[in-house]
């Protein structure tokens, strides 16, 4: 099922799996769109005890975050 999302602030459409079940013999609507990759990064982080300067530090090296989740991004560590 189609469903429009932002990435980056636009728009795009992607495809979403459908449920099986229906009620009443309808298909349920989506409730949301799904979270754009590394949405919740920082959130999820802190939940599991993380500090802020350490997640500011991983953000810094590039380990989370925008530079991160590109494709091809380097995969050499900061100060190798």
């Amino acid at each position: 099922m189609p469903a429009d999302t932002h990435s980056g602030g636009q728009p795009v459409q992607t495809r979403t799996p459908l449920l099986p079940q229906t009620l009443a013999g309808q298909r349920l609507p989506l409730r949301a769109a799904p979270p754009e990759l590394g949405e919740h990064t920082d959130a999820l982080l802190a939940e599991l005890g993380y500090a802020p300067a350490d997640i500011a530090a991983l953000h810094q090296a590039g380990v989370i975050g925008a530079a991160a989740a590109r494709p091809g991004a380097a995969t050499e560590p900061a100060n190798a």
